[in-house]
């Protein structure tokens, strides 16, 4: 209860009170002056006011002092905020844990796909790896014929060569014997081996003579002389050297395979080879002091190093 309640009273109080003391001082006026009455008035004032005053002072501590109004308000206001606060954080706590929720489904499902990912991968892996070990097994043996079949085909080759060079063994060929219309290659033959070497062929020396085959050029086609013996090609093959010196151009030469007139010419440009030839189906080379027998397929330079270190 605030003082404008009680103040008004008090003040109304006060002046029925200075109303009814006008009256008596009125009535005293013009009455004839008393001293015992007068004092008897003012006393009753006095009582009055004191029994106002108590009245006033008893209403006075009923009433809330300002202080604790704002007390009071101070109290209710932190009441009302703090549980404002309260129900702030329990729904920003709702709010937080229904989010925490939605992600940790969210990164549950994530996990699970991710997982359903990689056993499909590793799946996938081990699948590849079992091929890659089947491809690994196919291809080791598949590396092991093709080691064979290579293997196969160069004793192949060696032998064909060697087989070829050995179907050739009697043979001559014969450089710059001028060439003619509609000749006699069998009797051209023999007449300049007669008159080139000194040796006389008959034709029972003689398997086949022939001009090798090719595109016309300025110099004469090469002769193929077949002979039936080894004796015979010996014979005719020793007068090499007069045959070149005296021949007018004419020459001979044994009839050497593709293979190992490149083998011959491989060698001649080896630094380190001084020279290189065929004799008898085989071609050997020179290097220092060293007479080293070579193959088609042989490594030159490790062949090389090999006869050094045996030397």
């Amino acid at each position: 209860m605030s003082y404008s309640t009680y103040l008004p009273s008090y003040f109304k109080m006060s002046t029925q009170r200075n109303t009814r003391a006008g009256v008596n001082k009125g009535s005293t006026d013009n009455a004839s002056p008393k001293v015992g009455r007068e004092s008897l008035g003012n006393e009753d004032n006095v009582n009055l006011i004191r029994a106002d005053l108590k009245e006033l002072k008893k209403v006075l501590e009923k009433t809330v002092k300002t202080d604790d109004i704002q007390t009071i308000v101070t109290t209710i206001v932190q009441q009302l905020l703090s549980q404002n606060n309260e129900e702030r954080e329990v729904i920003i706590e709702k709010k937080v844990e229904e989010r925490c929720r939605e992600l940790e489904r969210k990164h549950e499902e994530r996990v699970i796909d991710l997982q359903e990912r990689i056993d499909s991968q590793n799946l996938d892996i081990h699948n590849l790896k079992e091929q890659l070990s089947e491809c690994r097994k196919e291809m080791r043996g598949v590396h092991h014929k093709m080691k064979m079949s290579e293997k196969m085909a160069e004793t192949a080759y060696i032998k064909s060569n060697y087989n070829e060079q050995y179907s050739r063994k009697t043979n001559i060929k014969i450089y710059g014997v001028q060439e003619v219309r509609e000749e006699n290659t069998q009797q051209v033959t023999c007449d300049v081996i007669k008159k080139t070497a000194g040796v006389e062929l008959n034709t029972q020396d003689i398997i086949a003579v022939h001009r090798i085959p090719g595109a016309k050029s300025k110099q004469p086609r090469p002769i193929i002389l077949k002979l039936r013996n080894t004796e015979r090609k010996a014979q005719v093959m020793k007068k090499r050297s007069q045959v070149k010196r005296t021949g007018n151009g004419v020459r001979l030469a044994d009839d050497v395979t593709a293979a190992n007139t490149a083998l011959i010419k491989t060698l001649n440009e080896n630094a380190d080879i001084d020279a290189a030839w065929y004799f008898n189906g085989t071609v050997y080379g020179q290097c220092g002091d060293q007479r080293i027998k070579f193959d088609i397929l042989d490594d030159i330079n490790a062949k090389i190093r090999e006869k050094s270190r045996r030397s």
